[in-house]
């Protein structure tokens, strides 16, 4: 009976899972990126480990709510794998670049990045995470399949 999980453990469990895969998504997919726009826009290679620093840590705050407020809009919007790819597009589009505004806001002013190279990073990042929205979600959705978590946009498979 000790080997028995209570109800909460195994709710527990299922959250840290979740956190835990939507986190690495996030890191996974957004490091590099995201290094290559500050380069382009002028960020010495210390400012961009400041900001990519400033990037992991803050991401273990956001890519969890970031994960849930996506399945749970798409599924109040009535978004689903059965949606059309530009519906899919739309949605990922307009959710990606409202979610990530003040996140990556945040990450430039807490890496130290002066006005004048976040003014030439944030519309480049911004640009890059409209264009890229869709392009995370997918990947977002099979990274928790490989993981064993539902996606949200894509069928689940089991691997």
């Amino acid at each position: 009976m000790n080997n028995m999980k209570t109800l909460e453990e195994r709710v527990e469990a299922g959250l840290l899972k979740k956190y835990i895969v939507d986190t690495t998504a996030s890191w996974t997919f957004y490091m590099p990126l995201m290094a290559m726009t500050e380069f382009a826009s002028g960020m010495t290679p210390k400012q961009v480990a400041v900001s990519r620093a400033c990037a992991a840590a803050i991401h273990l705050f956001t890519a969890r709510p970031q994960g849930a407020l996506r399945h749970y809009t798409a599924e109040k919007l009535g978004v689903t794998p059965e949606s059309s790819n530009l519906k899919k597009n739309a949605f990922d589009t307009v959710f990606g670049v409202a979610y990530q505004l003040p996140v990556y806001s945040t990450i430039l002013a807490l890496s130290g990045t002066s006005f004048d190279k976040a003014k030439i990073a944030l519309p480049c990042g911004l640009l890059i995470g409209a264009t890229m929205s869709r392009a995370y979600g997918y990947f977002l959705d099979k990274w928790r399949n490989y993981w064993g978590t539902k996606p949200t946009l894509e069928e689940q498979k089991t691997i």
